[in-house]
């Protein structure tokens, strides 16, 4: 009975005219702010799930789960379905479920279209250092005394290795090279009885990089492979399973 008459006056609240963007500044906004944003967006630092709540486009574009809103379709919105606690593993707020009354003006924003009028992406604070919004620039390149390190990003990875006292592999056998190339080019190891390399005579860098056996036939996958390979990897490889010709 004590519920009776919240949930009562809230139903004539919502029943009572008023524009879309007076409802969700009124009443949407406030909400999402106290129950949300602590985890959920730019201001807070965190974005859990990769999803933002405090633009319109954050919770459009979703996170990892997808858009958190549909729309005109409650049933179908992830956000209710967090909030309402219906999935032991997705429970949103984590620590405590909202009061009934909370859960019912997300829903009726919802059916009334998810009007929002934030719909500018919300920027980060001024003082905001995150790598990912630095402007691209060209560091310089490590110098070495290894000669045979020509490629900057060979150099880049040969002063953090230096760095963390760490030393390079050693260069692999041919064996290994092999076994490598095939897992590559097939996704499966070697097929075992077919003729491997000496391992006392390790290919060229460049050749090491090719089975010629597979190269030479590219129409022809080894058995063992999957129906999806058969089906993408002959035209990712360069070769029309309908013209059984190579394209290049």
């Amino acid at each position: 009975m004590k519920h009776t008459l919240p949930l009562t006056l809230l139903t004539l609240a919502l029943a009572a005219p008023g524009g879309a963007e007076e409802f969700f500044t009124d009443r949407i906004a406030p909400l999402l702010k106290k129950r949300c944003f602590e985890c959920h967006s730019h201001e807070s630092g965190k974005m859990k799930g990769g999803l933002t709540l405090d633009s319109k486009p954050g919770w459009a574009e979703g996170g990892e789960h997808g858009p958190a809103v549909q729309p005109g379709e409650p049933e179908n919105s992830l956000i209710l379905k967090m909030v309402r606690w219906t999935d032991a593993d997705h429970q949103m707020p984590p620590k405590e479920k909202l009061p009934d009354e909370e859960i019912a003006l997300l829903e009726e924003w919802i059916k009334r279209g998810a009007p929002d009028p934030r719909t500018a992406m919300v920027k980060p604070p001024p003082d905001a250092d995150w790598w990912s919004l630095r402007p691209l620039v060209a560091p310089p390149v490590p110098g070495t005394p290894d000669p045979s390190l020509t490629h900057p990003i060979d150099r880049f990875i040969r002063a953090r290795l230096a760095d963390a006292g760490l030393s390079p592999a050693p260069p692999a056998d041919a064996r290994t090279l092999l076994r490598r190339v095939t897992l590559d080019l097939t996704g499966l190891p070697p097929t075992p009885g077919k003729p491997k390399p000496s391992p006392r005579k390790p290919p060229p860098p460049r050749q090491a990089r090719m089975d010629p056996a597979r190269v030479a036939n590219r129409g022809g996958p080894p058995a063992g492979q999957s129906p999806l390979w058969r089906a993408m990897g002959p035209p990712l490889a360069g070769y029309d399973p309908f013209l059984r010709t190579p394209r290049f």
